[in-house]
């Protein structure tokens, strides 16, 4: 599973942001563990926070556009913010 952080910049459309502002490797299996593992992360983000199953190489060659409707069609969660 993935955090993965999808910004707005506002007519601009979405992004995904680069190295470890917009992605997060989540060890555990329950929201709760989730919750926990993302707390800095999810302080720290410019937006929503998805947590997906994977993050494919065919994901990291998409553009913005593909890559943020990809992970908003597959997402399995939305977490909150702190």
């Amino acid at each position: 599973m993935y955090a993965v952080v999808i910004a707005s910049l506002g007519n601009g459309g979405l992004y995904v942001p680069c190295g470890n502002n917009g992605l997060q490797k989540l060890h555990n299996k329950t929201m709760r563990g989730w919750l926990a593992e993302t707390t800095c992360f999810r302080k720290n983000a410019a937006g929503q926070v998805y947590v997906i199953r994977d993050f494919t190489q065919t994901m990291c060659e998409m553009n913005n556009g593909k890559l943020c409707d990809c992970i908003m069609k597959n997402h399995v969660a939305i977490l909150p913010r702190c």
